[in-house]
């Protein structure tokens, strides 16, 4: 059992769309995946700091019940749309912005000019419809920035004209955040954890910036309290030789990437796996001489086995999920053979000659082909998603978490097609 807590690392950051990113920190001291995971995530959805309309001004309108003649929506429709307009700031003060437009048709975000300090992410958001060829519509908005929630009391109390429609105000750019917490090894030591957390954001900051803020803004409140009292920490555990053996200290030269890759990852200071594997593809985009070819040079590539091993792997659990209909793996597994898997079964429906032949040339092995071609495939209803993963729980020994992958439709077990010689005897007797 080990005495010290030991530092968090942040092994990985998948993109996961243009706004949304998962940070997978491992391996943590037993229990701290739903420390870490529960405090980030209430400081990302009530601290982070953000912009927002507080106030409004229509021409015409006193008060937010009005209808405004000319437009199709009422005031408080227009004012539920303006919130859902996402600003950045780069002022500290309230920014007052002033635009018209004249004319029938719906008015967007994107049609307000905006000043120099302002950004906007949503540009498609509707604020209204204008029904009257001959209206114009005179609006004016202030931006201000902030953390969290404000009510509308207080945007009351602290607007800029009186006159203006004061609105409550969320400000933080942080849309949804999530996390999971589970067991991880590393070598030999099973008694750690792994939390994955996943942010989506509004586009006016990334996840990442995101996540580095939270961060910090907790590192400042503990270190508050902590005053001069210091715990003794030590670097994140690693596998040591089995992290070598998995690829992570392999040169980036070893790898078998396009030159241009290479040169651009090298001249980033860039020199082993484990450093190419912790950035993002946002990160990598970012690199200087790393542009959108040398970026398809790494798209796809996994590197913790040979490609020759890895091949035989999946071939050798397909062989036996179609042999035995259902097999018992580790889950890691169980996903990576499940859209091969499935993409032989669609082939095998096909029930030509060239898909058989395929088949058999993909699996490697004439009776499994055969057996999946001419019993498994014409008991198969479904048009996609033939196969389903069951988690098991983990692994005694080294805490792997298990599943079983098997075919979601009832697969009767009809005898295999005899091999070579058995099929010689029965005519030798005949």
């Amino acid at each position: 059992m080990t005495k010290v807590i030991h530092e968090a690392e942040l092994a990985e950051i998948k993109d996961l769309g243009e706004n949304s990113s998962s940070f997978i920190i491992k391996p943590l001291y037993y229990g701290y995946g739903n420390t870490l995971g529960n405090s980030l995530r209430r400081v990302l959805l009530s601290s982070i700091k953000g912009a927002a309309i507080v106030a409004f001004r229509i021409e015409g309108t006193n008060h937010e019940f009005s209808a405004i003649k000319g437009i199709k929506e009422d005031t408080v429709d227009i004012m539920l749309n303006l919130k859902n307009i996402h600003f950045k700031s780069h002022s500290d003060s309230p920014v007052e912005i002033h635009f018209e437009k004249k004319g029938a048709g719906v008015v967007l975000a994107g049609d307000i000019k905006l000043p120099a300090d302002i950004e906007l992410a949503n540009p498609q958001q509707v604020i209204c419809t204008i029904d009257d060829p001959n209206f114009t519509l005179k609006m004016d908005m202030v931006v201000d920035t902030g953390r969290g929630y404000l009510t509308v009391e207080q945007s009351s109390a602290d607007r800029i004209h009186s006159d203006m429609i004061a609105l409550d105000a969320v400000f933080t750019p942080v849309l949804r955040v999530r996390y999971n917490a589970e067991n991880t090894r590393v070598g030999q030591d099973t008694n750690l954890q792994q939390l994955t957390l996943t942010i989506d954001t509004d586009g006016t900051i990334t996840p990442r910036e995101a996540f580095e803020e939270a961060a910090a803004i907790l590192v400042n409140q503990y270190k508050a309290l902590a005053g001069s009292t210091t715990v003794e920490s030590a670097p994140a555990p690693t596998a040591g030789k089995e992290e070598a053996e998995s690829g992570s200290t392999t040169p980036i030269e070893e790898l078998g990437l396009s030159a241009r890759t290479a040169n651009a990852l090298l001249n980033n200071d860039i020199h082993t796996v484990a450093q190419l594997k912790s950035l993002s593809e946002s990160d990598l985009r970012e690199l200087k001489g790393f542009g959108a070819k040398a970026l398809d040079g790494y798209k796809g590539r996994k590197f913790g086995r040979e490609t020759d091993q890895r091949t035989a792997l999946t071939r050798g659990l397909m062989r036996s999920l179609f042999k035995y209909q259902a097999i018992n793996t580790t889950l890691a597994k169980a996903k990576e053979i499940r859209r091969p898997a499935e993409k032989l079964i669609t082939l095998a429906k096909r029930g030509d000659l060239a898909a058989r032949r395929l088949v058999i040339a993909r699996l490697d092995d004439q009776e499994i082909g055969n057996y999946l071609v001419d019993v498994i495939a014409p008991q198969v209803k479904r048009d996609s998603g033939y196969l389903r993963i069951e988690r098991n729980g983990f692994r005694v020994g080294d805490n792997t978490e298990m599943a079983t992958i098997s075919f979601v439709d009832d697969i009767k077990d009809m005898p295999k097609p005899a091999k070579k010689a058995e099929k010689k005897a029965t005519k030798e007797e005949k």
